[in-house]
């Protein structure tokens, strides 16, 4: 619990945990990557399947369907096998879905095949949230959570910057099909080289404290939490709502709104869109340097994740209400990063909480 003592600490990460943060940073890389890939695919994919903007939506929609379904499941399996072996797992299986998109042109039916695709790459992304919060809670200590998210995180957004800097000349020079099979075989080789570098201390299921357990408490997960903090975890989750409102609609439908609202070109869409992407990773990394070095200086967690949560909220929401003001291109693109960068200081606030 954190009771809002002061808490200050020199405490190192261990060797082992150093490794879990990077195969989870590298993994996130992935995770994000192979979403934004479709983002900008989508228009060659239109293009070539004759589709409209509507059915464009139905198969953005569909990774949805399948993350959402999932998250608990997520959870719950990052608690009992490990939360570094669970992710890396979901990377293979998520990969495999991502590969699977380009046989639609083989098919009667492209669009079902695409949305099967598309659902079972959400179903096994799932699990990428809890489960990285999962590695970093079981091996890093809590004054260092934030550098250690930070870092993952921004691997994280550094992967929606290269998958569209990549999957834009990329798309242009060997069509969207070969994009979805590199990128699908990349995954799944990480997925297998991750598990077999993963320490064996993070093979298996976090262990849980008593205090986190409650008094006497008995039963798995969340029944056997104590009362006090079903508030807290209502509180997080309107917290994850209002960040996932608007990070999953730029990450989906940015390089659309580039190309279609700003006229850009499809290599020119994905190169314009890293651009902000390239900001997050800065301030996700920066955010987590700034909390953890504010809790060494003497700042109760509770004072540094509010104040991170302020800045993720009142950042983006002045940038959206100024975008439809946008005189050019150009201030567009700079509203845009500034919503996506101030964003991102919430890895310091509600992902560390």
């Amino acid at each position: 619990m954190d009771d809002g003592a002061p808490i200050k600490t020199t405490e190192r990460l261990t060797p082992d945990a150093k490794r879990v943060v990077l195969l989870c940073a590298v993994t996130m890389l992935l995770a994000s990557a192979d979403r934004t890939i479709f983002s900008l695919g989508s228009l060659a994919i239109a293009r070539d399947l004759s589709l409209s903007m509507s059915t464009v939506g139905l198969l953005q929609s569909a990774f949805f369907w399948g993350y959402g379904v999932t998250q608990v499941l997520g959870g719950v399996a990052a608690d009992k096998f490990g939360g570094a072996k669970v992710l890396l797992m979901g990377l293979g299986l998520w990969s495999v879905g991502v590969a699977m998109i380009p046989a639609a042109t083989l098919t009667p039916a492209p669009i079902a095949v695409i949305v099967a695709a598309r659902v079972l790459f959400g179903a096994a992304s799932g699990c990428t949230m809890p489960a990285s919060a999962a590695a970093v809670a079981s091996c890093v200590p809590a004054e260092r959570r934030s550098s250690s998210l930070s870092l993952i995180f921004t691997f994280f957004n550094c992967g929606s910057a290269f998958g569209l800097l990549l999957a834009g000349s990329m798309i242009q020079t060997i069509g969207w099909q070969a994009v979805f099979l590199a990128f699908g075989a990349v995954g799944i080789a990480w997925s297998a080289i991750g598990l077999t570098a993963l320490p064996q201390s993070a093979r298996k299921g976090a262990k849980v404290s008593d205090e986190a357990s409650g008094a006497g408490g008995a039963g798995p997960g969340w029944l056997s939490l104590p009362g006090w903090m079903y508030p807290q975890l209502g509180a997080l989750a309107w917290c994850h709502v209002c960040i996932n409102w608007g990070f999953f609609i730029l990450q989906s439908w940015l390089p659309v709104y580039l190309a279609k609202e700003l006229g850009f070109s499809l290599g020119g869409s994905g190169l314009v869109a890293a651009l902000p992407w390239f900001l997050t990773a800065a301030c996700s990394f920066s955010s987590g340097q700034i909390a953890d070095f504010l809790v060494a200086k003497g700042w109760t967690r509770w004072k540094v994740r509010r104040l991170m949560m302020n800045i993720a909220t009142i950042g983006p929401a002045t940038a959206l209400l100024l975008l439809p003001a946008a005189k050019s291109p150009t201030g567009a693109v700079c509203l845009l990063a500034l919503m996506l960068g101030t964003q991102a200081v919430s890895i310091a606030g509600y992902h560390s909480y």
